[in-house]
């Protein structure tokens, strides 16, 4: 009515959805109908946000970030102690378990010279005598010999190029690469692989780095009879050759077998 005030929500939204990117500016009007008098418009502006907020790919980064911390810790810290304490505990029961035997064994063969006694006896006082039977030692054990233990693992550290592009593990050798330094000093264009028996592991374009080094939570493993390889595919201009290097560190342990 005349002389009166009304307060009215107005929604709106965009009509177009867009997933990632900053938030847009979209005007739009209101207008207001009134039966004794022209209508009036309200220009207004909505603030159109992505479907995905901003901060969701930084805290999906942050919580991969945490798991593989998470999985480096246990890997490298807790699964060895929890490990070590399972050894020794089973160990203590084994121990335990044998003293048990041989007490028992002890006490067994104790009974067996007490009645074997206990016989002679009665057959002195009756006039007659009986061969004693002889006795085998009750809890004699055959302790196998003890297989020796493996060497320790070594570590190790070699460059692969152009000219020497393959590392072979040697026959019963396992080698584990936990580190891995791409190198491109010149600038070269083209693709560079890592391969284990043929099958690719790691693909990267050489103009995308100079330096690039690879930490592995769970180390490259290779084993015995199978190799690890650097292939170039080069795409230098005028024929200049490509002279990457990778350098490979880790470890190489022996393996039965």
């Amino acid at each position: 009515p005349p002389a009166s005030a009304a307060f009215v929500t107005v929604r709106a939204r965009g009509t177009h959805r867009f997933w990632f990117g900053q938030p847009q500016t979209k005007p739009f009007v209101v207008q207001a109908h009134s039966e004794s008098a022209p209508p009036i418009q309200l220009p207004a502006s909505l603030l159109h946000e992505a479907a995905v907020p901003g901060w969701l790919p930084k805290a999906m980064l942050a919580g991969t970030a945490l798991v593989v911390a998470l999985a480096a810790l246990w890997f490298g810290l807790f699964r060895p102690v929890v490990k070590d304490t399972a050894t020794n505990a089973a160990q203590s029961a084994v121990k335990a378990a044998l003293s048990s035997a041989a007490a028992a064994s002890s006490a067994a063969g104790s009974g067996t010279a007490a009645g074997a006694g206990a016989g002679a006896g009665a057959g002195g006082a009756g006039g007659s005598s009986s061969p004693t039977p002889s006795t085998t030692p009750v809890g004699s054990k055959t302790t196998n010999p003890a297989k020796p233990a493996p060497p320790a693992p070594v570590p190790f550290s070699v460059q692969l190029d152009s000219t020497s592009p393959d590392l072979v593990a040697a026959a019963k050798k396992q080698i584990t690469v936990t580190d891995l330094v791409l190198q491109n000093p010149a600038a070269d264009k083209g693709i560079l692989l890592v391969t284990r028996d043929g099958k690719t592991l790691i693909t990267t374009r050489l103009e995308d780095f100079r330096d690039y080094d690879l930490h592995f939570v769970t180390p490259i493993v290779v084993p015995s009879g199978s190799t690890l390889s650097m292939q170039v595919t080069c795409a230098n201009s005028g024929g200049k050759l490509c002279t990457p290097a990778a350098f490979v560190s880790g470890m190489v342990a022996s393996v039965s077998p």
